[in-house]
């Protein structure tokens, strides 16, 4: 069993060291704090842990200066707890375990696990290779503008169903400081009814052939179907915004790996028409983590190359308010996956259920998840008012370093 299997099996993620206030120490930099952060106490939890697996496992955890919790070992669950620097040494078992003691292969699968979930916890920065360079992401989170070619939006009803609008708006957004547009055709709200690809097509085509030539940002597409997506990359687009994860066509991970472009698997179960009513999770997070995690394996095994992956959470897609928020509230455990993390919260309902406001009133409440998603580390916000979200990140960047004001 490699690490990779492993991860997808036992589902290790890090479920402490993402608490409150950790997410500022991690922006500090200074001789005096930098060697403490190897110091960070840490904690990850297993799944699946076949009881045969747990003694050995704990055994060698225990003699390395680990905390092992086996209380729920019934259920195949362990928990790890340790410094950070402990955890860097599980890269290195096979050095420091003795020839004469080689570890069994699934044994060091999980271990090896255990150490690239923890690692690609702390791993900040990121770059993604797209045809017009380098997209970097680190430090604030980067801003994708929405721009919705259609007629029942749930957000704009339709404002920019003319492809004209849908142009004059992305460059709009563009110029208000977007870092990316994601342009759709087929609305994704709950109980939407399925476009067809021509029709999609014949909506989305003259935007994203006129947009291409004019945006000096990356172009996203959002669809789930891969012909759409091939006909739109054909045009120039840079990236696919699949919000089935992959799932609603069998070829679109074909396309991607193919067309080697940018790709974000969401998470998303059932479809649009029916993702509420499949709405329900023992821990969402962990749920979450798991499909996102299995997700990936189907990506890198269809030959998407990682560094082309961005993983969204979901948020409003198959899942009830108090999912979406616990989701918000322990968002870095998405970060145990190890690539970037995009936040799509704008204006859904779930924001509705907590402020009572409608949707075109739910500006602040946006602004706050966008807040949030600076204070944890995610890496792309998808928001429709572009400049509320430039702002909020201006002045939390403006406080995390003063002299940006010199």
């Amino acid at each position: 069993m490699n690490a990779h299997e492993a991860e997808v099996l036992h589902n290790p993620r890090v479920i402490a060291g993402t608490f409150r206030g950790f997410e500022g120490f991690r922006r500090i930099r200074s001789p005096l704090i930098d060697p403490l952060r190897a110091l960070l106490p840490v904690a990850v939890e297993c799944v699946g842990v076949a009881n045969e697996m747990r003694p050995p496992l704990a055994q060698l955890l225990r003699g390395r200066g680990f905390y092992v919790d086996e209380r729920d070992g019934a259920r195949g669950i362990v928990r790890i707890a340790a410094a950070l620097d402990r955890f860097e040494t599980l890269e290195r078992i096979d050095e420091i375990t003795p020839p004469a003691e080689p570890l069994p292969a699934p044994l060091q699968g999980l271990v090896h696990a255990i150490a690239r979930c923890v690692k690609a916890r702390f791993t900040e920065h990121f770059v993604l290779p797209w045809r017009g360079g380098l997209l970097e992401l680190g430090g604030r989170p980067r801003v994708m503008g929405i721009v919705n070619v259609t007629p029942d939006s749930f957000s704009d009803g339709g404002a920019f169903h003319d492809p004209d609008k849908a142009i004059e708006h992305a460059l709009e957004l563009e110029r208000a400081g977007a870092d990316l547009i994601d342009v759709g055709a087929e609305s994704t709200r709950p109980g939407a009814s399925p476009v067809g690809p021509d029709e999609e097509i014949r909506r989305i085509g003259p935007v994203v052939k006129a947009l291409v030539q004019r945006l000096k940002i990356p172009l996203s597409i959002d669809t789930m179907k891969a012909n759409v997506a091939d006909a739109m990359i054909e045009l120039g687009a840079a990236m696919v915004n699949d919000v089935s994860g992959l799932e609603s066509d069998p070829a679109m991970a074909e396309v991607v790996a193919r067309r080697r472009v940018l790709v974000v698997l969401n998470h998303m179960r059932g479809t649009p028409r029916t993702m509420q009513q499949v709405a329900g999770y023992d821990d969402v997070v962990a749920d979450v983590v798991s499909d996102l995690r299995a997700r990936m394996e189907r990506a890198r095994r269809a030959g998407i190359a990682e560094d082309r992956i961005v993983l969204d959470p979901g948020i409003g897609f198959g899942k009830r308010a108090e999912d979406n928020l616990e989701l918000l509230a322990r968002v870095g455990e998405l970060k145990s996956l190890g690539r970037p993390l995009l936040l799509g919260c704008s204006r859904k309902s779930f924001l509705g259920r907590v402020t009572g406001k409608s949707t075109d009133r739910r500006g602040a409440a946006t602004a706050a998840t966008t807040a949030l998603a600076h204070e944890r580390g995610v890496h792309i916000v998808r928001v429709h008012d572009v400049d509320d979200a430039v702002d909020v990140l201006k002045v939390l960047d403006a406080i995390d370093d003063p002299i940006r004001l010199a």
